[in-house]
């Protein structure tokens, strides 16, 4: 392989986490203090996500250990971003992560290097760039969740004050609902697929954790950093393979060949900090010049914790309507919200939600189109792929998160 990078010093080694640091989460004694104790209707489910999301976190600081030196083989290692033969980017890892890093849960193989973009979502068929979803202090990369999971500082924090003293969820994007207290047992971050499944995988783990890493070192080096991440992300993009569709930037299906290539920002993950997202407005940019199909989407909630007028100056940046970014609504069964900047701005898509029951209201006006990725068809199978669902059109194959910004999008909670 070649180098593109020397060894990435992302972080300071010595001031990673330690094993006693106290950032796996609480006990669930969120749910124990008699006047906070939700009924128990209530516990069972939060049990069950709670618990989820701690295994998750163990597993992440396990990574997080091994990545710094300081896991149960205590061998220094070695980060370099390079270009394998087929030119794709990867972080060369050295020594590799050991296949028994998990104790109980045994990888099939060691982890020599990780590819810079991930390139196995069978059910988008789109490159994606993900980073460890939740919390900030707790090793992920989603502000809005700070608020909505219940191994969070705050929610636990808020949950076991005597009185209970409720989160207060701000209205969201386009007024779509009001001010509101949290409700955590619905809070979408509380059962987010990014925290189980495949994404609790140890590969899937480094892969975040190391992408993560590797940009808050960029960060803290300001412009340098910011041009590093156009050069590297351009040249990343450059090689890889995608899925054409009959999706053109505007909406309209056009013949196969002329079709977009779509990229999911953040499959896992989001928006850490309002530069970070600028530097993928600056990308989309950047992308326009040399990769004109290419057409990025991001879900973020990040309008939770950082208000009204963040992203009207974040999308100003966007010269061309090659980026769909849209608000993730926060608790299920909400209305979707709405635009994160005034209509007429490029990348500001109407939101989106997530209802348990969808097809049980043909007129639900919390949303216009409901993903089909997930809805049964008249066998009882489902399509489980972006290119195998129903589009808004009624013809199979849909990107509609991609370029379909007027419409407020539904995904199924499963």
């Amino acid at each position: 392989m070649a180098a593109v990078t020397g060894n990435i010093e992302w972080m300071d080694r010595d001031t990673a986490r330690g094993e006693s640091d106290g950032v796996y989460g609480g006990s669930l004694g969120t749910l124990g203090a008699t006047k906070s104790r939700p009924p128990k209707r209530e516990a069972a489910p939060l049990a069950k996500s709670h618990a989820q999301l701690s295994r998750l976190l163990w597993i992440r600081r396990t990574v997080e250990l091994y990545l710094a030196g300081k896991g149960r083989d205590r061998r220094e290692r070695r980060i370099a971003l390079v270009q394998d033969q087929s030119g794709e980017l990867r972080f060369e890892i050295t020594p590799e992560i050991p296949n028994n890093a998990i104790p109980w849960a045994y990888a099939g193989s060691s982890i020599p290097s990780i590819g810079l973009w991930g390139k196995a979502n069978d059910k988008m068929l789109a490159p994606t760039f993900d980073l460890p979803a939740g919390p900030e202090d707790q090793g992920g990369s989603c502000p809005g969740s700070s608020f909505g999971q219940t191994t969070s500082t705050l929610v636990e924090a808020s949950l076991r004050a005597k009185p209970p003293k409720p989160l207060i969820i701000p209205e969201s994007p386009g007024g779509a609902e009001p001010a509101k207290p949290l409700n955590v047992r619905e809070a979408i971050c509380e059962s987010c697929y990014a925290t189980g499944g495949s994404y609790a995988y140890l590969i899937q783990q480094v892969g975040e954790v190391v992408r993560l890493w590797w940009l808050k070192g960029l960060e803290r080096r300001g412009e340098a950093g910011r041009q590093e991440f156009l050069r590297i992300m351009l040249r990343g993009l450059t090689a890889l393979e995608f899925n054409a569709t009959t999706w053109s930037h505007d909406g309209q299906r056009v013949p196969l060949a002329d079709g977009i290539w779509p990229v999911r920002v953040h499959a896992s993950g989001d928006f850490f900090h309002p530069t970070y997202a600028s530097w993928w407005m600056d990308l989309a940019n950047a992308a326009a010049g040399v990769l004109p199909k290419v057409h990025f989407w991001a879900p973020t909630r990040t309008w939770v914790t950082w208000g009204p007028n963040a992203w009207p100056r974040i999308l100003a940046r966007l010269k061309q309507n090659n980026f769909s970014v849209r608000a993730s609504g926060f608790h299920v069964g909400e209305n979707a919200p709405g635009r994160l900047a005034p209509a007429g701005t490029f990348g500001a898509s109407m939101g989106s939600t997530s209802i348990y029951q969808p097809d049980m209201r043909p007129d639900d006006t919390r949303y216009d189109f409901n993903c089909g990725v997930f809805k049964k068809d008249s066998s009882g199978a489902k399509a489980r792929s972006c290119d195998r669902a129903l589009g808004p059109d009624g013809q199979v194959g849909c990107r509609a998160c991609w370029v379909q910004g007027q419409l407020r999008i539904n995904y199924q909670n499963h």
